[in-house]
């Protein structure tokens, strides 16, 4: 069998038999001779009937130089002896043969395109380097210079911001984009993160038993800040400090008779501090306007205190005890939380504040603290388990020399930046 070639001339010969035999109007129309996929979608341009007759024309012509060439005598043989329909049926088969292949030929590369379409940034990929983009925001970027490693995008998703050397606890975030709950892993206390806002500190002039270092004024804290979900406990303490300083009952009772120095150390140790009274009672609040954060009263199951008195009847005897008294520190969290989380703001221990004392607060104020370096006195809130409820208002305020005290703690704060 000798070999098949069409050269350019040949071609061109070819396409001048079809345009001759059909007309001129469809290469004005658009027809190329050869062309691939683009057979297929000039087909349903120009219609069915046009495109069959020029196909199947273009068919003859090659099935007939096909044959010539294999065996000249076919040359002269099929259009003497051949019926006029084996040489139709012949021309057909061929014609649609290439018309199915031009057909097929379009569908894939209209294929191809569509998932290109579908793929961002993999177009420009796959152009020239002049013409190369950017990734999409989003996508990562990779090293054109011979590194290999991918570096991520600074759009991709990140965890929630923590202070630096805490760990988040969770994924909930909350102000500033800083996570909810937080955790020093060298002491094991957690910390809740406290919104900033602005809130009226101190008592209205009908809150029962209270005190006249109790103005109320408003105040805001501009700044989003962590407190310790609990009182600081032994075992946090011993982590931190050791065992020569403080004292407690058990690892889960909250550390006493630390000094206000020593508890700030033990804060800074933990890149934490002492929380300003504002702060305090911010957090203690949480959001409530009464004498407790439970409400109007505060019931001996609801904290720890001395049951056996009543709010607003002072230290006086009573015929029927009201409650317990338990005359000790219990465990850190045996009560319910308030509504922002903390456990033990009223009762327990009586927590230090980093203000000095000041008897008179005026506002509105933003951020106050109270900083008399000389001052022997500091701040204390909360109450402690040997107080009547009146003492554990989230108003309340009580001084103290620097010492520790058998009842006196403290928890920790930080601003979160």
């Amino acid at each position: 069998m000798h070999g098949l070639s069409l050269d350019p001339l040949g071609c061109a010969s070819l396409a001048c038999r079809v345009a001759s035999r059909f007309g001129s109007r469809s290469l004005e129309a658009g027809w190329p001779v050869v062309g691939g996929a683009m057979h297929a979608k000039r087909y349903l341009i120009t219609g069915r009937g046009r495109a069959q007759a020029v196909v199947l024309g273009l068919a003859k012509e090659v099935a007939f130089r096909v044959t010539a060439r294999v065996n000249p005598t076919m040359s002269w043989v099929m259009p003497r002896f051949a019926s006029r329909w084996s040489q139709w049926l012949l021309t057909a088969l061929l014609g649609w043969a290439l018309l199915g292949w031009a057909a097929w030929s379009y569908r894939s590369q209209l294929s191809r395109t569509k998932a290109l379409d579908q793929v961002p940034g993999q177009a420009a990929r796959e152009s020239t380097a002049a013409t190369l983009q950017a990734p999409p925001k989003g996508i990562r970027a990779f090293d054109t210079t011979g590194g290999g490693a991918a570096s991520p995008s600074a759009t991709e998703p990140k965890g929630p911001k923590v202070p630096d050397g805490w760990v988040a606890l969770g994924q909930e975030v909350g102000e500033g984009g800083f996570c909810v709950w937080a955790e020093d892993p060298q002491s094991g206390a957690r910390f809740r993160l406290v919104p900033a806002g602005a809130f009226l500190m101190g008592s209205p002039p009908f809150e029962l038993e209270r005190e006249d270092n109790e103005v109320q004024h408003g105040v805001r804290l501009s700044r989003p800040y962590y407190l310790a979900v609990t009182e600081t406990t032994g075992a946090q303490w011993v982590r931190v400090m050791g065992p020569q300083l403080g004292s407690f009952s058990s690892p889960e009772h909250p550390v006493v008779q630390v000094t206000w120095d020593d508890a700030r150390r033990y804060c800074q140790a933990i890149g934490a501090d002492l929380p300003s009274e504002a702060q305090w009672e911010y957090a203690c609040r949480a959001g409530s306007t009464t004498s407790f954060a439970t409400g109007s009263r505060l019931d001996w199951s609801q904290a720890n205190f001395d049951g056996t008195c009543a709010y607003g009847e002072g230290d006086g005897d009573h015929d029927e005890p009201l409650g317990v008294d338990r005359q000790e520190a219990t465990p850190v969290g045996q009560f319910r939380a308030n509504a922002w989380g903390f456990f033990d703001m009223h009762g327990n221990v009586e927590e230090w504040c980093l203000d000095a004392y000041a008897s008179e607060l005026e506002g509105p104020v933003t951020d106050p603290i109270t900083t008399e370096s000389a001052s022997k006195y500091r701040v204390v809130r909360g109450g402690s388990w040997r107080d009547c409820p009146g003492a554990c208002r989230s108003a309340q305020r009580s001084l103290t020399e620097r010492k520790g005290r058998p009842w006196t703690g403290f928890r920790a704060a930080r601003i979160a930046e």
